[in-house]
């Protein structure tokens, strides 16, 4: 009866062992989980900064892009560069002939 005491004696203290180390398993885990929390919302807040700045980035570039096609369009008008340069000769000599009988 001695012999079966001094097993299970053993047997609990093996026990015990095992659940302390699950139980330091556990924890360490649970630390883990609680630092990729804190990296994840940290990665979350660079990614909607990241995304507002490439946001206002496009939007810049578009209306760069409008400004630059709008100005060389103005200035294509106001030279008459739709135009080949045989009108716009022709129309030169028209506004000449209209000066000088003006």
């Amino acid at each position: 009866m001695q012999e079966c005491v001094s097993y299970f004696k053993e047997e609990l203290t093996t026990e015990k062992d095992k659940v302390a180390s699950l139980e330091l398993d556990l924890s360490k885990r649970q630390n883990k989980i609680k630092d990729l929390q804190s990296d994840k919302v940290e990665l979350e807040k660079k990614i909607s900064f990241y995304t507002e700045r490439i946001e206002s980035l496009d939007k810049e570039l578009h209306r760069a892009t409008t400004e630059m096609k709008e100005a060389k369009f103005k200035g294509v008008r106001d030279e008459g560069g739709l135009l080949p340069e045989s009108m716009k000769a022709d129309m030169r000599e028209k506004i000449k002939q209209l000066e000088k009988e003006n």
